[in-house]
């Protein structure tokens, strides 16, 4: 079997650390897509969360709880995203901002919320790692990565290595701000930037608007050629309102009932009829 093109090397996800150049989110206001092999039982209610920042976010809620309790003597809540169904006792991941505007929990949470924004950002791999070759791209553990394109979207994680799980959801999701990683490829990782992907810390439940299922076969270890079957049928998320649903459908539309190929050309990534 060939080796794994260098360009798409995984490495340990433990080994990404502060080094790492940090990256400031800008404003886009669009809609962006996502595959993910969870399925909408567990991302409709809860949104997606890169693993080091749920990580710290429960880490500051936990802080909170137990600020309020020393100031105050009163024992709060914070309010946890859902999974559906899961029983409540296993709704581990904290609601963003799980305390009520206004409260003891919000005044003490709300101001280390932004201080753990700012120290959370994704981290871009822009350099060699000893005995690892550079990812160009946002490590994993520190960013939520989507796409601009639907039909681009199987492809990710970029940097999945040589297996990963065929069954999968399309997700459409609304994102203000997010890290425009593509930009930074079109200077030091061309061959992928026209996938414009763009990664994000958080993607808040009532942000994920619909998902579609997916089924992707990959031929060999490097990130194409991919083939990938869509589903017939868009299912709404029951906890996003009606906002830019016209605007998914729309997007997905082209895509539902089809099999595709992803292929790389010359002049970048395409998707074929297969």
């Amino acid at each position: 079997m060939a080796s794994i093109p260098v360009a798409f090397h995984m490495e340990d996800e433990d080994e990404v650390d502060d080094e790492y150049l940090r990256t400031p989110s800008t404003r886009i206001s669009r809609l962006c897509f996502r595959c993910d092999t969870r399925s909408p039982g567990e991302i409709f209610p809860g949104g997606f969360t890169n693993r080091e920042f749920e990580a710290a976010l429960l880490e500051t809620v936990q802080e909170t709880v137990k600020a309020v309790k020393k100031s105050t003597g009163k024992d709060i809540k914070p309010v946890m995203n859902p999974i559906g169904g899961a029983s409540q006792e296993s709704w581990k991941k904290p609601m963003l901002h799980p305390f009520s505007p206004g409260s003891d929990g919000a005044k003490i949470y709300e101001p280390l919320l932004a201080k753990l924004r700012m120290e959370q950002m994704p981290k871009y791999r822009n350099f060699d790692f000893p005995g690892n070759p550079a990812m160009y791209d946002i490590a994993p553990s520190t960013g939520v990565a989507l796409t601009y394109h639907p039909q681009f979207s199987p492809l990710f994680p970029i940097g999945r290595g040589k297996e990963f799980e065929p069954d999968a959801w399309i997700y459409a999701v609304w994102v203000d701000d997010a890290v425009e990683t593509y930009k930074r490829q079109e200077v030091d990782r061309p061959e992928i930037a026209g996938v414009q992907e763009v990664v994000v810390q958080y993607v808040p439940f009532h942000r994920v608007l619909a998902a579609v299922p997916c089924k992707r076969k990959q031929s060999g270890p490097a990130l194409c050629p991919l083939e990938f079957t869509v589903g017939l049928e868009a299912t709404r998320n029951p906890h996003a309102g009606p906002e830019h649903m016209t605007d998914v459908l729309a997007a997905l539309q082209p895509l539902l009932g089809k099999h595709r190929n992803i292929v790389r050309e010359f002049d970048g990534y395409k998707v074929k009829p297969f």
